[in-house]
């Protein structure tokens, strides 16, 4: 599955058509800053996986994702939005 962001409004869908060359079938337009496409890649992302009953002493178990991507794409916003708080911060500091 892969997530495109930055499609912040439907005019932008046609971004994600390049990134079919890479053999993904699932592959969700989002806008990380406008919250756009956010309910249905998170639907994509547990479709599939198994239901379970956890107790109420049980902790989830955690899972590792990875958000790759070019500089200034938007990367830290979607970290932002899943989590929902500001926990990923940006400077260009040591940038060179």
């Amino acid at each position: 599955m892969l997530a495109v962001n930055k499609i912040d409004d439907p005019s932008h869908e046609h971004r994600i058509d390049e990134f079919y060359s890479l053999g993904i079938a699932d592959i969700v337009g989002v806008s990380a800053l406008q919250n756009r496409g956010i309910e249905e890649l998170l639907e994509c992302a547990l479709t599939g996986l198994p239901a379970t009953h956890l107790e109420p002493k049980k902790a989830p178990q955690e899972i590792s994702i990875a958000i790759l991507g070019r500089s200034n794409v938007g990367k830290s916003t979607l970290l932002n939005s899943f989590l929902q708080q500001n926990r990923s911060l940006v400077s260009d500091a040591y940038a060179t």
